[in-house]
C-alpha cells in the first residue's frame, strides 16, 4: 500500500511505498537526520471526521475518539492520520532522501514545505 504525501494547501500529491517510505527514513536516520516528529492536525482531522447528516452526539462521540487520538500522538511519520511533517523537519528530511528509493517528485515536495502525509 501507498502512503500520500501532499502539499498542505492539497494542491501536490505525490505517492511512496510504505516499504520504500520506511527505507528511507531509517537510511535519513542512519546518515545523521534527527527528526523532529510530525505534528498531528486536530483542527484538520476534525473536519475530515465531522459529519453534519449525522446526530450531533456521534459527531461529538467522534471529536472525543479524536482528542484522545491527538493527546497520545507519538510524532511518528509511518502511520497516515494526515499528520504534518513541519518545514524545517521536511527540507532537513529532503536533504537526506535518496531519490532512488523514493523518487524525485517526493525530495522536491518536501524541499518545498510542510508536508501532511494522507494516506
Amino acid at each position: 500500500m501507498a502512503c500520500v504525501f501532499a502539499s498542505l494547501d492539497g494542491l501536490k500529491r505525490v505517492e511512496c511505498g510504505e516499504e520504500e517510505w520506511r527505507k528511507a527514513l531509517e537510511e535519513a536516520g542512519s546518515l545523521g537526520w534527527s527528526p523532529e516528529g510530525t505534528r498531528f492536525d486536530f483542527q484538520y482531522q476534525v473536519e475530515e471526521i465531522w459529519d453534519g447528516g449525522l446526530d450531533y452526539a456521534w459527531n461529538l462521540l467522534r471529536m472525543v475518539e479524536t482528542h484522545m487520538m491527538a493527546l497520545g500522538w507519538n510524532g511518528n511519520y509511518t502511520e497516515k492520520e494526515n499528520q504534518i511533517i513541519t518545514e524545517s523537519d521536511a527540507y532537513e528530511l529532503s536533504l537526506y532522501i535518496d531519490s532512488a528509493i523514493v523518487g524525485q517528485e517526493l525530495l522536491d515536495l518536501l524541499g518545498e514545505g510542510a508536508v501532511r502525509i494522507v494516506g
